[in-house]
């Protein structure tokens, strides 16, 4: 900004900025995923296969826990849910925040071998879902934590400087917004999740969203 505008911007302004552009960011997906609501395997002859990963953060001297679902097919991320615990009802409602973007019960659900799993996912679907549990080692090469989630690790460690779980929230679900709708994904030969799964979104890119505002 220095350079091309002979202006510099607060460190307090960006930080507005990033609140600003990240909710609306966050209404757009809301509206636009909850719409089209789909089943997403379609094609595939089953019910679609789901794959979970928890992340244990420390905020406002707690734990606090990111639960994330996501379609094995498209790579796209269901949900990523914030709690304050580990139950299984915890486990149940990440789950059905994960139905509101697509609405075929999953086929199967491949988890770690946290026990409150096998609970959380009767709770969420009866006997409908099978659910195997894994160590992660689904791939001679390398794990299944790796294969899907390895793109979570740069927003987990942002994550772990904020003090706020409000904030949290916020940095979680703009995330999803950007992991699903605007960045290329290497598992799918650079394709966008949301193209994959057949998901239409207004923008394209970050900067769609501050022209919205300011046109």
């Amino acid at each position: 900004l220095l350079q091309t505008f002979g202006s510099t911007i607060s460190n307090s302004t960006i930080y507005e900025w990033i609140i600003k552009f990240s909710k609306m960011a966050v209404t757009a997906e809301h509206l636009y995923s909850k719409r089209q609501t789909r089943k997403m395997s379609g094609l595939l002859g089953h019910g679609p296969f789901w794959i979970t990963n928890e992340t244990v953060l420390q905020i406002e001297e707690e734990n606090v826990f990111i639960w994330d679902v996501m379609d094995t097919w498209s790579r796209f991320l269901l949900t990523s849910y914030v709690t304050r615990t580990r139950t299984a009802k915890d486990i149940k409602s990440a789950f059905n925040s994960a139905m509101e973007r697509n609405s075929e019960i999953p086929g199967l659900i491949i988890t770690n071998r946290l026990r409150t799993y096998t609970e959380g996912i009767e709770l969420a679907f009866g006997s409908d879902a099978m659910h195997v549990q894994t160590t992660g080692n689904i791939h001679p090469k390398a794990n299944y934590i790796d294969i899907f989630f390895g793109p979570l690790r740069k927003r987990n460690k942002t994550l772990r400087s904020i003090k706020k779980i409000e904030s949290a929230n916020l940095i979680v679900n703009s995330w999803l917004v950007y992991y699903n709708f605007f960045r290329p994904n290497i598992g799918l030969g650079n394709a966008i999740p949301a193209h994959k799964a057949g998901i239409e979104f207004p923008y394209r890119t970050w900067l769609d969203i501050v022209e919205k505002e300011y046109m």
